[in-house]
């Protein structure tokens, strides 16, 4: 059956007793008197309790060596004992159960009537008279007690003296972490992006674009014993590579004989300054013909002319990829990381191309060009709350052992310096963490000292245990009203 352990303190009363009581979810209440203490020392406040406890379902006992606070519970059946192993291993009595109200008229009116017995003779008519009337002033006192102990409410500000502590955070994000912890370990993971975007630029280089065609003259040698007509359009051309072909003007014919020769006018079938030929470099003829008949130019043919115009070159496209990657490289960086997420710009890689078209291949002419690229980049990214989170509890720690508090529970970072260490593994990095903080305020002990006193005196009080940088500030509902309340869980405190 589970025990819960109440250290009862010397500045406890019945009320503050009663509310960590209410604070208390088990079975049996074992409260510890403190040593010379004057706590409670009446049956009627063990009895409160007693009635408390039975209200929770809950059973009590006490740890004292308080004779007097023995003997009243004593009369009340409640076990005590003398250490906490002896009340762990030891059955506890029942407790009588009450379940009336703790300001009860009738056990009020129960109790005069023996006090009067005791103190005053006379007739028992008199006695009992004399009894219920002080039963009602009492009933009355006590409802009154109990209205003043249980409608005000009370909310108090404090505003301590804080200072800035700052504390550096040893990050390593990684995909191995899974969960965050205050050593600076931080979730990250892997993450890839496609973008694309096409660039125009201006052609530096130069193409030759053919204007006029060349011409010249050829001579056919007859091979055989037989007349031989070589029709016009017959092609002549080149045996190198790149193979530059004529065409015949005319029709002409070879007579027949021992080598009898025929000269025919050519022209070449591409425009250009490539047909301006040396003497001898026309001498294959295309088709049947090439069998009856040899074939040369004895002279260079010329006339073939360019224009010039500009034209895309290898290092224009270069230029313009470099260019394009760093503008695209800038769009994976705004898009890799969506909501709470942050990119860690050191890990990001140099992109993998997927695709590219270029308009214009160099050589052939224009004056711009474009370049398209698609390019996949893949970076480490982590969660900006898990930071946050991971600096708060990294601070929490410290602050404990330090025996500060962050009021506003807020925490700034700032990057410690600018270097990033990229590892395959992970990323490290520094951040430093700064928050406001102050002396932890004890919330309940201060309700305590400050319960049923006069709005000046509480401040006063508040301002000599808690250094402060302005008054508290202290509201007492009902308006109007002048003392604080006396159930000190009434009192809410809250530190600024």
């Amino acid at each position: 059956m589970k025990t819960a352990i109440i250290q009862l303190e010397p500045y406890d009363n019945i009320f503050s007793i009663r509310d960590r009581m209410e604070w208390s979810h088990a079975a049996r209440i074992l409260f510890i008197w403190p040593k010379r203490a004057k706590l409670i020392d009446s049956e009627i406040d063990l009895q409160i309790l007693q009635r408390q406890a039975a209200k929770q379902g809950a059973q009590i006992a006490l740890i004292t060596r308080d004779a007097k606070v023995i003997e009243n519970a004593e009369l009340l059946n409640i076990s005590v004992f003398t250490s906490v192993p002896q009340a762990e291993s030891t059955r506890w009595k029942t407790n009588r159960k009450h379940f009336s109200k703790i300001v009860d008229s009738d056990f009020i009116h129960s109790l005069q009537e023996k006090e009067f017995a005791k103190t005053k003779p006379g007739s028992k008519n008199n006695i009992t008279a004399l009894s219920r009337g002080a039963a009602i002033v009492l009933s009355s006192l006590a409802i009154i007690s109990l209205l003043l102990y249980l409608i005000p409410s009370a909310s108090i500000t404090l505003y301590p003296i804080t200072t800035q502590k700052q504390i550096t955070l040893s990050i390593w994000a990684s995909p191995q972490v899974h969960e965050i912890n205050v050593n600076g370990n931080l979730p990250a993971v892997q993450k890839q992006v496609e973008v694309s975007a096409q660039l125009q630029g201006l052609s530096s280089g130069t193409a030759n674009i053919p204007s006029e065609f060349a011409k010249g003259e050829v001579t056919f040698t007859n091979l055989t014993n037989q007349s031989i007509v070589v029709p016009k359009g017959t092609v002549i051309s080149t045996i190198n590579d790149p193979v530059i072909r004529f065409s015949t003007l005319l029709e002409a014919f070879v007579p027949a004989g021992k080598n009898p020769i025929v000269s025919i006018d050519v022209q070449a079938e591409q425009a250009g300054s490539t047909g301006n030929l040396e003497s001898g470099t026309l001498v294959v003829i295309e088709g049947s013909l090439g069998e009856s008949l040899t074939v040369t130019n004895n002279s260079p043919t010329s006339g073939g002319t360019d224009l010039q115009a500009p034209s895309p070159t290898e290092q224009d496209y270069a230029k313009i990829n470099d260019q394009l990657k760093a503008q695209l490289r800038k769009q994976a960086i705004s898009e890799i990381a969506v909501s709470d997420e942050r990119l860690i710009t050191e890990s990001l890689d140099s992109g993998k191309v997927v695709s590219e078209v270029r308009s214009l291949e160099p050589g052939l002419p224009g004056e711009q060009f474009n370049l398209s690229l698609t390019v996949r980049f893949t970076g480490l990214v982590y969660s900006e709350n898990d930071l946050e989170l991971l600096a708060g509890k990294a601070m929490s720690a410290g602050l404990i052992s330090s025996n500060e508090s962050n009021y506003s529970g807020e925490v700034q970072l700032k990057a410690t310096d600018t270097s990033v260490e990229i590892s395959s593994d992970g990323t490290k990095w520094k951040e430093t963490a700064i928050a406001d903080v102050g002396p932890i305020i004890d919330a309940n002990y201060l309700a305590s000292l400050v319960s049923g006193k006069k709005i000046s005196e509480a401040s006063q009080l508040l301002q000599a245990k808690v250094p402060s940088k302005s008054t508290p500030i202290i509201n007492v509902y009902p308006f109007g009203w002048m003392r604080l309340p006396w159930a000190s869980y009434q009192i809410q405190i809250q530190a600024k």
